[in-house]
Order: structure tokens, then C-alpha cells, then sequence
């Protein structure tokens, strides 16, 4: 990695000036956290280098350089990202696609919102009995606004700030995600969910005019807060599209057994009375996105069914990956690929666009009618 970031920073006499630290594991990267000693004052504080592993194939070479783009052509239009120093391509010493970026101090706004909101119940109990609404609506307003804002940020201008980066911004359109899920589907062999691409082929609505800056894994757990305001993180999954495509994504993440994932061995019995509650967590920023306006029906479903059938691809690639190499299960995989969740989503798939895709979907009789509402 020292070696690798002299050369791109043409800074020869480049140190650590402490050595990186692992500050987070995850299916796709690996982030580290460093500080640079004998580098330029821009990039002499905290920094993160994020490393794509295995599972990252997806977003190496041109996406990567497409991504790191944005980030800069976000922060150039003043929207709270993360500024990117260096990009890897996986070519150089490092093996693998990087990014060096400024690390945003402060903590993600799941927890902000999980102690204010636990520090609401004692004042309730003295008679403030509004203070737990006061905390959620808010967090949902905020979760919102801050939507709403990135949704704002031209998007032709960003378009152009990635060409004029070297960067292929269709590497970010349409387009390339239904290429991506295409080569997603081919590499967990997944065939029964072709008919859904197939579909989502030939339904794929044309983009008219600007393109929206869309961030593709929007929730609470990307939102970094802290007493200088807040930054948007984790744009591996962005995209230049129409703005439904966050709001098809949110629609689906209370299906995910996140983020009571920790206590696996107690979610058979506990998970069921638990999960139709985790809705409270994004459906009402949903809701309050919509009062501006400005949302497709149709648009909306095909997003919606685009993500669906994704992560169905995903989980069904990681869970072949599991069975031939051993070990642990992986963590996306407990998450998004227990049978609840996988046949909440073929069930989700089916309603919008016919698409029967039960060979991807366990047997689980313990489904009620309830589990099943979208």
C-alpha cells in the first residue's frame, strides 16, 4: 500500500505515520484507517483506504475510477462526501482496486437515532409523552431532507465534472446495472431469475433529460453524524438513474434481518414478532420523501423489483461461494439470505412484474400473511 500511494501521490519519501488499522470487514472491501507522514497538508489527517476483496469484481477498473469521480464531484457541488486522494485500478503493487479518502468523523446515524431515542423513554415517563415522537419524526425528517438534497445536485453537471475526470459516467447509468446484474446472475448460475432480467430489460424506463445522482444503499447505517453536520458514505452501489431507484431500495430493506443479525441463534423464534416493527426505520422517511412530490408509480415498482432481483443474484452467488469454499457463514448472506427474507423478495418480484422465481425461494411454512405485506 506505501508503495503504491508514493507513486500515485508522487510523494517518494511517503510513511505511515501510524500503521493502518482495519477499521471495518465487509463482503465486498475491506477499509483500513492510516495517517500519512511527508504527504501534501490536504491529505495529512485521518484518512480511510477502502480495498475491494473478493466479491468486488463488480466495481473494479473504470466503476472505481467512475465512483471515486463522484465523490469529488459531489464535494465540489458542496454535498457532505468524502473527498478521494488516490484510485487504484488493481494494476499496481496494492493487487487490488482502492480508494484513499478523507475519514469523516462522527458516528452513523443508526446509533444516533437508537440513544436519542432510548434517552426519550425516561422523559416520556416524566410526562414529556411527546418526546419520542419529537426524536423519530426528527430522524425521519432529516433521513429525508438529506434524500431530498442529493436528489437536487444537478445531474448533468456531475455527468460532466466524471468526464472531464477521465471517468465513463455510463459506467453509472442504467444500462450498466442491468450489464452488472446480468454478470451477477451468470456467476451464481441463477437461471430462474433470468426471465426477471429479462424483464427488467424490456421495461426499463428511458431516461429524459439530467440524469439524478442516486447513492444505491441509502439508510441510517451511511449516514455519518456528528457536531460539523453529516456525511453521506458508501457509494459503491450509486448510480446516475432516476431518483425511485433509492426509494425502490429502501422500500425493501426492512425484508433484511439486519441489524439483529448478531443474535443468529435466536432468530428463529425471535426475529418473527420482531421484524414487522423494523418498517418504523425507513418506511416513514419514505412517506415524508414523498410529500415533495416528484415520485413515478411506475418508476418506483421497477426500481423496486430491479433491487429485488439483485439481491436475490447476490445472495444466491455468496451462498454458492459459502458451500464450495467452508467455513463461516457470511454476514450479508445471514442477512439477506435467510429464507424469510429470500422469499419475502420472490414474493415482492412476483406482485410487480409475474416473474415466478420459486427455485430461488426455500420452502417456509411459517410465512403468514403478514410477513408478506410490501
Amino acid at each position: 500500500m506505501l508503495r503504491t500511494l508514493r507513486r500515485l501521490l508522487a510523494c517518494p519519501g511517503l510513511e505511515f505515520a501510524e500503521p493502518p488499522q482495519l477499521l471495518a470487514d465487509g463482503v465486498t472491501a475491506r477499509a483500513f484507517e492510516l495517517r500519512l507522514a511527508g504527504a501534501p497538508p490536504a491529505i495529512s489527517g485521518p484518512l480511510v483506504c477502502r480495498v475491494l476483496c473478493d466479491g468486488g469484481e463488480a466495481r473494479t477498473g473504470d466503476p472505481l475510477l467512475a465512483e471515486s469521480a463522484l465523490h469529488n464531484a459531489l464535494a465540489a457541488t458542496g454535498f457532505p462526501v468524502p473527498r478521494v486522494f488516490a484510485t487504484g485500478t488493481g494494476g499496481d503493487e496494492l493487487g487490488a482496486p482502492f480508494m484513499l479518502m478523507e475519514r469523516v468523523a462522527g458516528r452513523p446515524a443508526f446509533g444516533v437515532f437508537l440513544g436519542a431515542l432510548a434517552a426519550s423513554v425516561p422523559l416520556a415517563a416524566l410526562g414529556i409523552g411527546a418526546a419520542p415522537l419529537v426524536v423519530c419524526l426528527a430522524a425521519w425528517g432529516g433521513m429525508a431532507l438529506l434524500l431530498r438534497r442529493l436528489h437536487k445536485v444537478d445531474g448533468g453537471a456531475v455527468a460532466a465534472e466524471l468526464a472531464r475526470a477521465g471517468a465513463n459516467a455510463e459506467r453509472l447509468g442504467p444500462d450498466a446495472a442491468l450489464t452488472e446484474l446480468d454478470q451477477l446472475i451468470r456467476a451464481a448460475n441463477a437461471k430462474q431469475l433470468e426471465p426477471a432480467l429479462d424483464w427488467l430489460r424490456e421495461h426499463r424506463p428511458p431516461l429524459s433529460g439530467a440524469p439524478t445522482v442516486c447513492h444505491g444503499d441509502y439508510w441510517y447505517g451511511n449516514v455519518m453524524v456528528s457536531a460539523q453536520g453529516v456525511h453521506l458514505l458508501d457509494w459503491t452501489q450509486a448510480g446516475l438513474a432516476h431518483r425511485e431507484l433509492d426509494l425502490g431500495w429502501m422500500s425493501l430493506q426492512h425484508y433484511s434481518r439486519l441489524p439483529m443479525a448478531v443474535v443468529d441463534p435466536l432468530f428463529d423464534w425471535l426475529w418473527l414478532p420482531v421484524r414487522p416493527l423494523t418498517w418504523l426505520f425507513m418506511a416513514p422517511i419514505r412517506w415524508i420523501y414523498r410529500l415533495g412530490g416528484g415520485v413515478d408509480r411506475d418508476r418506483l415498482a421497477y426500481y423496486t423489483a430491479l433491487c429485488a432481483t439483485r439481491l436475490l443474484a447476490n445472495g444466491a452467488k455468496l451462498e454458492r461461494e459459502w458451500r464450495a469454499r467452508g467455513g463461516s457463514r457470511p454476514a450479508e448472506l445471514s442477512a439477506w439470505g435467510s429464507p424469510h427474507t429470500r422469499a419475502l423478495l420472490a414474493r415482492r418480484l412476483r406482485r410487480i412484474c409475474g416473474v415466478d422465481v420459486r427455485s430461488q425461494e426455500p420452502e417456509d411454512p411459517k410465512l403468514t400473511p403478514r410477513d408478506l405485506q410490501g
